[in-house]
């Protein structure tokens, strides 16, 4: 929520475009690593080693254009 600016619709946005691109194995993987790195700031929001595999990489960027943009 924090970084969504504190609207919920964005938040649910951003989360349910990523879920929906995602294998369940590749959304998880995409969990624990925004879990594991939660105090992180900035970029560094989430591990590297999640950040480059391609799919999440892409649900990532379709997220951001299509719900932070438009909430």
């Amino acid at each position: 929520m924090q970084r969504m600016g504190g609207v919920q619709q964005r938040c649910d946005c951003y989360v349910a475009t990523i879920e929906k691109a995602l294998t369940p194995d590749q959304f998880t993987e995409l969990a624990k690593g925004a879990y594991d790195n939660r105090e992180y700031a900035g970029a560094d929001w989430l591990p590297n080693n999640v950040r480059s595999v391609p799919a999440i990489s892409t649900a990532l960027q379709t997220a951001a254009t299509s719900c932070l943009t438009s909430a």
